[in-house]
């Protein structure tokens, strides 16, 4: 009798001990999650913050397509300029200025998003707008101090400051074209195996 009454107070004990320390040991288990995600969020902050400026510029994948389509219509409207036009040297040396400043403005750009991750929201729709603003400022100033000085045709030199925006069109337009592609195949592939099926 004594060593029942014993086994049933241990049960009590282990039952009482298991209900009152239980949610203290899971809130445990997600504070020491919520700091090993804290801890995971402010070292990727630090690696973002720590890189350089060539490396924020060199690592994203969009600045290089970017970069790619504006040297492939800089190939396109030197081609035009050569064939049909008469002062091929005035001609090229505003278009030429107006590559240089889409270049520039592609490099701004790319900063402004690699620098801006590591931000909160409130900070990094600021920074975006001001970066935004001081860009455009800038280009005007380039295109309206370049036409001042005769530097090159000012139409030409807005075809070339133009290059950026015809080439995110172009990656846009690529994009789709590879995002039917493939959904297309996955079609494709599952009308076959629909065939195969109805085949059996």
């Amino acid at each position: 009798m004594k060593l029942r009454n014993s086994g049933k107070k241990e049960e009590l004990e282990n039952l009482i001990e298991e209900v009152i320390n239980e949610p203290f040991e899971n809130e445990l288990e997600e504070a020491k999650k919520a700091k090993k995600t804290a801890d995971e969020a402010l070292k990727f902050k630090l690696e973002l913050e720590s890189r350089s400026f060539f490396e924020k510029i060199t690592s994203n994948d969009m600045a290089k397509k970017l970069f790619f389509g504006i040297c492939l219509f800089f190939l396109l409207g030197e081609s035009i300029i050569i064939i049909f036009s008469e002062k091929v040297a005035y001609n090229s040396l505003g278009f030429g200025v107006g590559i240089l400043i889409a270049l520039a403005m592609l490099i701004s750009l790319t900063y402004s998003i690699e620098t801006v991750v590591s931000y909160d929201e409130n900070s990094a729709d600021g920074y975006l707008k001001k970066s935004t603003t001081v860009r455009s400022v800038l280009c005007l100033l380039a295109l309206l101090l370049a036409a001042y000085f005769k530097v090159g045709n000012v139409l030409w030199m807005l075809a070339g400051v133009m290059t950026l925006k015809a080439a995110a069109y172009l990656q846009l337009i690529t994009s789709s074209f590879k995002r039917d592609d493939s959904l297309g195949g996955t079609n494709g592939h599952h009308g076959r195996s629909k065939g195969k099926e109805d085949d059996i």
